[in-house]
């Protein structure tokens, strides 16, 4: 907001001036917001940009920190138990592409991106189109992936990426066929059960993965529950 300085220098009203300097007196200052509030209502969203974006439950919409300043497309928000850690991948820039990603490392304290320098190249294990990411909230681990294949081949592809390594493994896939492209996005629990989202048109199938089935994941076909389409 603004204060109005009333009167002028050469003809002022008493006060609040003061031989010609204006008194504004203190000035009530909101610091922009920096971190994710992990209470029930708030959602969450990135632009392609890597702008982050807070939705209130009221329906404001804010800015949560700066974007990156890469020129990169970005996608696969997720964000942790408490509101942190927050991650992100780049899916253009140099060296990569929606197959070929870089993992970034949003800074919840000073509002800005990081480059972690660990790049998850799908082609080694099915490629795929990343459009997908989330923080398993039992664990703190960063988790991302995408579709590959069509109709009765459909899979959706899962790799697991750790921040005290700075590694990533390939974890498998779920079936995940039907008619259709797709689209979609995951998600976690308290417990670290696993959701999948797949939309196709105007149809949206959640498939759910159980933290022991997701623990035992080892590059194979993992176990899955698929909700009514």
């Amino acid at each position: 907001a603004w204060n109005e300085i009333s009167g002028s220098g050469q003809n002022p009203d008493p006060n609040p001036w003061t031989n010609s300097v204006y008194n504004f007196g203190t000035f009530v200052v909101q610091k922009i917001p920096t971190a994710p509030v992990c209470t029930a209502g708030y959602i969450y969203s990135m632009q392609s940009s890597g702008q982050m974006k807070q939705v209130s439950p009221t329906g404001g919409v804010t800015n949560i920190g700066s974007a990156p300043s890469t020129g990169s497309t970005f996608n696969g928000l997720g964000i942790g138990y408490g509101g942190q850690p927050v991650f992100a991948y780049a899916r253009g820039g140099e060296g990569n592409s929606s197959s070929n990603v870089s993992i970034y490392k949003y800074d919840v304290t000073n509002g800005t991106w990081t480059d972690t320098g660990h790049n998850v190249n799908s082609s080694a294990n099915g490629s795929v189109t990343f459009v997908a990411g989330a923080v398993n909230l039992d664990t703190g681990r960063y988790f991302l992936g995408g579709y590959s294949g069509t109709d009765n081949n459909r899979v959706f592809r899962l790799w697991e990426y750790n921040p005290a390594t700075n590694t990533s493994v390939y974890k498998g896939y779920i079936s995940a066929t039907g008619d259709g492209a797709s689209n979609g996005d995951i998600a976690f629990d308290a417990q670290g059960t696993l959701f999948v989202i797949r939309g196709a048109g105007s149809t949206t199938t959640i498939y759910s993965v159980t933290a022991a089935n997701l623990a035992a994941a080892n590059g194979g076909l993992i176990t899955s529950s698929p909700s009514k389409a």
